[in-house]
């Protein structure tokens, strides 16, 4: 079997990058637009965020400079495509959990996607148990 370039690996990296800012981009707006009067951030949620900042940022470093090219090498095609399976996944579960949370919006009428932070606005309420019903 012939090796997969590695400009389709380049490419199929940046489409993943586009889908996943294409996904977020509409509940972070409106995430941003939303008045906290508690912020529950702590050090264990900064240093989670930090952590997956750089998982995020290794691959942008890998397309836009040659300072990981030492770890290219030829992708052979069943684990390549295990791998565009499992991006394709992730980002069906990203889009799946942010339309979700949209029709919680419609059941609610007050529960908003904040990511990434514990901010509490001033209408949101706590339920533990089920989908909660304004």
């Amino acid at each position: 079997m012939p090796a997969v370039s590695i400009c389709v690996a380049k490419a199929i990296t940046v489409a993943g990058i586009v889908v996943m800012d294409v996904v977020r981009r509409p509940y972070m707006k409106r995430a941003s637009a939303l008045r906290v009067v508690a912020n529950r951030t702590g050090m264990l949620d900064n240093t989670l965020v930090a952590l997956v900042s750089v998982g995020f940022f290794l691959p942008v470093l890998w397309l836009a400079t040659p300072v990981l090219a030492f770890a290219d090498y030829a992708l052979r095609p069943i684990p390549f495509g295990a791998g565009v399976v499992c991006l394709a996944g992730g980002l069906w579960q990203l889009n799946w959990r942010s339309s979700l949370a949209e029709k919680t919006v419609a059941v609610a009428g007050r529960f908003r996607w904040r990511s990434p932070g514990l901010g509490v606005s001033r209408h949101w309420f706590c339920t533990d148990y089920g989908v909660p019903t304004a």
